[in-house]
């Protein structure tokens, strides 16, 4: 959280959640985020940074 200037913790916790996530069953991925999810999210990644909410 302290290397990455005006990251949030939602959107930290998302990062965690959602993308860089360690999975249980490395064959079931439902708990990652996909790609044309993630594009939305980057998208709209600026505005969030600046208001640390509505993730997703």
């Amino acid at each position: 959280m302290r290397r990455f200037t005006g990251m949030n913790l939602e959107v930290a916790e998302f990062l965690v959640t959602r993308v860089f996530c360690i999975l249980a069953d490395p064959e079931d991925d439902s708990q990652r985020i996909g790609a044309a999810e993630f594009g939305d999210w980057v998208r709209r990644l600026p505005t969030l940074m600046r208001r640390g909410s509505d993730i997703l």
